[in-house]
């Protein structure tokens, strides 16, 4: 068990059925590179690739040229996360992504009740990893913050677009359900690492 997990199934509303050894540094550092690529190559890519299917959905908040072209811009910058980037870079990266999504959610801006949970779903999924990483004091929590904003607002964005209440608990049912175990899973099968 380590800060990570714990902090994972804490967001889930869970505890472990039966106590772990705690994990030594090692192998806390391995589940930190495992978690913080995760949430990059796999759950804001998945976020990314939502928004770059809205425009041919056919929802009428994705339908004006301005907005359609951005979403588009959006679901193709998913591609670029499995570019391996410096530290720095990832971090420019992450910053020019939340530019364009705090722009397309202000023209856009049809904010519910929804939307403003979706948003805070969306960031506590990276933020629980982020807090894992800031209590285990060897892991730096900053790419796992960067994500959980840009996160944050892609959930915003999509809530605000997607009208059909079917595909709006489909896309909940996976984004905060499916996915964060699949990574809860990834992290419990991450083999210990040798003491140093």
């Amino acid at each position: 068990m380590s800060a990570i997990t714990e902090s994972l199934l804490e967001y889930l509303g869970e505890e472990e059925r039966a106590p772990l050894p705690i994990a030594n540094p090692a192998t806390v550092l391995l589940q930190g590179e495992r978690a913080q690529a995760w949430l990059l190559e796999k759950y804001l890519h998945a976020w990314l690739g939502i928004i770059g299917g809205l425009p041919t959905a056919g929802y009428p908040r994705a339908k004006s040229l301005g907005v359609a072209m951005r979403l588009n811009s959006l679901g193709s910058e998913a591609a670029e996360l499995h570019r391996p980037r410096s530290r720095l870079d990832t971090l420019f990266m992450l910053e020019g992504l939340l530019v364009v999504l705090r722009s397309v959610c202000a023209s856009v801006n049809r904010p519910d009740e929804r939307s403003m949970q979706w948003g805070i779903w969306a960031r506590d999924v990276p933020m629980s990893v982020a807090y894992g990483f800031t209590e285990s004091e060897i892991l730096d929590p900053v790419i796992c913050e960067g994500v959980a904003t840009c996160c944050m607002y892609s959930a915003y964005l999509v809530s605000m677009v997607v009208a059909d209440e079917g595909v709006a608990e489909e896309v909940a049912d996976r984004m905060f359900e499916r996915l964060p175990r699949e990574l809860l899973g990834l992290l419990r099968d991450t083999p210990a690492a040798p003491e140093a």
